[in-house]
């Protein structure tokens, strides 16, 4: 009879034990539910402040080219220089085609693409992780502010250059007009006069620090906007890593709650069976 009861107590022991793993293991499942579904919210955060930095940075390529290279070029169009740029283009490219077609199957570009091609990829964005992503996005917050505070500054610079250049033009044109076309030297012979042109000088070598502005910033954007890419397809992949991670422990847990389901109803089936034969030993006890 002891060793009965010793035994019932023994599978009760036993059945509180499994009851416990069963709570141990439903606790530690919520947890990492909580802790995956808490990633993913950072991950689908990180990745809406990558598009607005993206889209940031188009809108401002936009107002540059906008407010900046369109205004230049009109100006340059209409001032002295005009012209010389203009015979400068094209012997440029009378330059390039002849050397094209002096040497057809040489790689060497005369004009850099104002972008990256496809196949290059910068070695830092290897084993990019989310605190370098973190300091990207705040990076880009910190240049937004600075961006648009230059652009007003530039803004302000350029109508005053064009003023200027406004006034240049009419000062210049006055003077054509109140001087004489031509004079006469000593010996009797007409000299034709040379119109001063630093103006124009000043114009065009500004337009190129333009041009070379541009091309920079334009470099940057592409640079940026890889770097974008790269962070959004990194996070992608992590985002795709923690759902197989979350699947794999959830169908790891339904293995085990499974598994506690059998040895539970098991054990039920033993201790009524115990139950029941320990009734009986009690009946035929109280017969005796």
């Amino acid at each position: 009879m002891d060793d009965r009861d010793d035994e019932l107590l023994k599978v009760k022991i036993y059945l509180a034990e499994v009851l416990d793993e069963c709570v141990f293991h439903e606790r530690q499942r919520r947890c990492l539910e909580k802790r995956y579904a808490t990633h993913l919210e950072e991950c689908a955060g990180y990745h809406q402040k990558y598009v607005q930095c993206i889209k940031d940075l188009c809108f401002y390529a936009s107002l540059l080219e906008d407010h900046i290279v369109t205004p230049c070029v009109d100006v340059l169009e209409r001032s002295a220089a005009g012209g010389e740029l203009g015979k400068m283009r094209a012997a440029r490219a009378a330059m390039t085609r002849s050397l094209h077609a002096a040497v057809p199957n040489t790689s060497l570009g005369v004009v850099d693409p104002p972008f990256p091609t496809e196949g290059t990829k910068s070695p830092h964005l290897a084993g990019l992780s989310v605190q370098d992503a973190r300091d990207t996005v705040c990076r880009f917050l910190s240049m937004k502010a600075s961006f648009q505070s230059t652009l007003i500054e530039v803004e302000s610079l350029l109508n005053q250059e064009v003023d200027r250049l406004h006034r240049f033009r009419t000062l210049d044109e006055l003077e054509r007009e109140t001087t004489p076309p031509s004079r006469e030297r000593d010996d009797g012979t007409k000299m034709a006069l040379v119109p001063q042109d630093d103006g124009g000088t000043v114009i065009e070598a500004k337009f190129r620090a333009y041009e070379m502005t541009i091309a920079a910033l334009n470099t940057e954007v592409a640079t940026l906007h890889k770097q974008m890419t790269a962070t959004t397809n990194s996070c992608t992949a992590e985002v795709g890593r923690l759902k197989e991670e979350m699947q794999r422990q959830a169908v790891q847990h339904a293995a085990v709650v499974d598994e506690c389901d059998v040895a539970l109803h098991r054990l039920s089936l033993e201790l009524e069976s115990l139950i029941l034969e320990n009734a009986e030993m009690k009946k035929r006890l109280s017969t005796r």
